[in-house]
């Protein structure tokens, strides 16, 4: 079956390659779900750090106009 392991571990052990299979797609399965959940974390840190800039940047509008109309009455 393969180098590493002899062809006779697999004949004794009848259903080793299927538990093996099964394994590793569960093994794939909880890398794909942990990489999705840090994922999902990361984008909702990223929206959350935007939304801050974006309010900031809403306030600096504010205060520009402020002042503008400031300096339009001098």
């Amino acid at each position: 079956m393969g180098p590493y392991i002899p062809q006779y571990f697999y004949s004794e052990t009848p259903g080793y390659v299927e538990y093996v299979n099964i394994a590793l797609w569960l093994v794939l399965l909880a890398v794909v779900l942990f990489s999705m959940y840090s994922l999902h974390k990361n984008l909702a840190a990223i929206t959350e750090e935007l939304r801050g800039i974006n309010q900031a940047a809403a306030d600096l509008r504010g205060q520009t106009a402020e002042v503008e109309k400031i300096l339009e009455e001098v």
